[in-house]
């Protein structure tokens, strides 16, 4: 069995909740990263309401819902390779580029038994509203569409992303959002096949490794990783691109930066492609809370 069928199995068994919410505001409220001040205000909210240890981190079986969406695991449950990365991702995306924000969109995504938090999640940015958000605390109907209550695996999303696709053409992978991505120690400047798959591969092993029915799996192959090195790419273009956001818990602005961009390529083999959609489904790299590592496939 293939590496590409192997993650595919898992991807059926691993849960996954998109919830998408429009978004209405009493009057203007310009954001240069509507995410972070997303993130930050949801983090603050289920903190004072659900932490009974706000002072230290939860754990076990009995894990606050703020610690089970925002604090890090201190290492990845279960062995093989996910088992050996520093801290497992936390299981929460929330989608919001500032031209989606002023569209009045955002989507938060939920993954394995994280996607038992939707009602929470749901109520809690409606409370946000309520209150007002930002400095000038600005009102906001957060309205949650129909389909918020359903939970798929991350197979169906996967399906969907490749059915989307023309086989006639080729392949435009770009970046909706800032990839913070690590290459050798530092921030890569650049995102090739190679670094996407092996990014994407992490985070679901990860992610997999928090759902009971799926346990360990295993890194992608050599032989996978060199096909993906090889394969000669088109219209390559990656910028560096510089955002801060303010962390109450540090009490000041830290910097976070990642690489826009893309590059085509011929419509590749099918463990591949799949590696390809599975960066689209889950994101890639660090800050997903905040919106970074959103990735589409396109035709060329």
């Amino acid at each position: 069995m293939s590496t590409g069928e192997i993650y595919a199995q898992a991807a059926a068994r691993v849960r996954r909740r998109r919830m998408r919410f429009t978004l209405q505001l009493e009057r203007p409220l310009r954001l240069r990263f509507p995410a972070a001040l997303l993130r930050g205000g949801l983090g603050n909210l289920l903190r004072r309401r659900y932490c009974r240890s706000p002072s230290q981190r939860c754990h076990g079986r009995h894990r606050c819902a703020y610690c089970e969406l925002f604090e890090a695991r201190g290492e990845a449950a279960g062995g093989g390779w996910a088992g050996r990365q520093k801290s497992a991702p936390v299981p929460l995306a929330i989608r919001c580029e500032p031209g989606e924000w002023a569209a009045g969109r955002m989507v938060v995504e939920l993954f394995g038994q994280a996607v038992d938090h939707g009602r929470v999640i749901k109520d809690a940015f409606e409370e946000m509203g309520e209150r007002g958000l930002g400095r000038e605390r600005v009102r906001c109907a957060f309205r949650a569409d129909e389909g918020w209550q359903t939970v798929e695996g991350c197979d169906e999303g996967i399906r969907r992303i490749l059915g989307g696709l023309s086989r006639a053409g080729g392949l435009r992978v770009r970046s909706e959002s800032p990839l913070r991505v690590k290459a050798g120690g530092r921030w890569a400047q650049a995102v090739g096949p190679r670094l996407m798959i092996v990014n994407a591969a992490r985070r679901f092993s990860a992610l997999a490794c928090e759902s009971p029915e799926v346990g360990s799996l295993p890194a992608p192959c050599r032989e996978l990783l060199e096909r993906a090195a090889s394969i000669p790419l088109r219209q390559v273009r990656w910028v560096w691109t510089d955002r801060h956001r303010y962390s109450s818990r540090q009490r000041r602005r830290v910097p976070m930066g990642g690489v826009e961009g893309g590059f085509e390529l011929d419509i590749p083999d099918v463990d591949l492609l799949f590696f390809f959609a599975l960066a689209e489904s889950v994101g890639i790299g660090k800050g997903i809370p905040f919106g970074f590592g959103r990735v589409k496939l396109e035709t060329a």
